[in-house]
């Protein structure tokens, strides 16, 4: 009994010591037939120690991954999962367009403008962090866009959403397993 107890004061202690602070989430609007999404979010360490985010997941889709965008010799840039995110104690990391992201695959439906749309981070420690992140107009390029603007601006210029396929997953830096949830197919972007 005290050495289950002691385990439970230790694990609620290391939830206690990885405080993020979540800023401006968001993601944009899809259109009906889209198969991904992405959230974008502001995650804030002011901790003294480092928290490594390692999972993700989202009741809006089958499979939820952390992205970023790889240069590959050639120069064309890929998307690519990420096995891990750090953030560094004191350190602010942005997830936004062009760059890391929370990348929702399978959507269970089109992401709405007007709505939010829910995600759970998982840390290395097993605490979790929930993100609500509002949903912007379908060409939005931040949080702040208002959705009038954001609906008459090219969705094809967002690179996380808009990058070609053209490059074979061999031509990119060799990586290690994506934080991912457990697919029920392969991802199609």
């Amino acid at each position: 009994m005290i050495r289950f107890t002691f385990l439970c004061l230790l694990t609620v202690s290391a939830m206690a010591a990885e405080p993020l602070t979540v800023k401006t989430p968001w993601a944009r609007a899809t259109v009906p037939a889209a198969q991904v999404g992405a959230v974008y979010v502001a995650l804030q360490n002011p901790g003294t120690e480092s928290v490594r985010i390692v999972a993700a997941s989202s009741p809006a889709c089958r499979t939820t991954e952390i992205h970023d965008h790889v240069r590959l010799d050639n120069g064309n840039v890929q998307m690519v999962a990420v096995p891990a995110l750090d953030i560094a104690a004191g350190a602010t990391v942005t997830l936004q367009p062009g760059g890391k992201h929370i990348m929702l695959i399978g959507l269970v439906a089109p992401l709405v403008e007007g709505e939010t749309v829910a995600v759970t981070l998982t840390t290395a420690s097993g605490a979790t962090i929930a993100i609500a992140a509002p949903i912007k107009g379908i060409g939005a390029l931040s949080a702040f866009e208002d959705a009038n603007e954001a609906t008459a601006k090219n969705p094809a210029e967002c690179a996380c959403c808009a990058l070609p396929e053209t490059t074979a997953a061999t031509d990119a830096e060799p990586k290690s397993e994506a934080i991912t949830t457990t697919p029920t197919e392969e991802p199609q972007h």
